[in-house]
């Protein structure tokens, strides 16, 4: 089980734990994306493109202008960076 979350300056982790261990705790957090405060802020949400090995993030961001946008990322699995 992988458990995502962001903290407000542009840092998104991802934590692991086993279905055994859960909820008990996770362990291995690492930070998985990096970039300024606005760029990454919060509001994140992950989907799996159906029928196939993609991810997809959508990331609140916030523009030059003040206003509030979604960035979006795809991966093509949930191990790596």
């Amino acid at each position: 089980m992988r458990l995502f979350s962001a903290d407000d300056d542009g840092r998104q982790y991802r934590a692991e734990t086993t279905l055994a261990e859960f909820p008990s705790g996770f362990r291995t957090t690492k930070v998985v994306l990096r970039d300024s405060k606005s760029a990454q802020f919060e509001g994140q949400a992950f989907y799996r493109v159906q029928g196939t090995n993609t991810y997809l993030l959508m990331m609140e961001a916030i523009g030059s202008n003040g206003m509030r946008c979604y960035r979006s990322f795809t991966a093509q699995g949930l191990d790596g960076q």
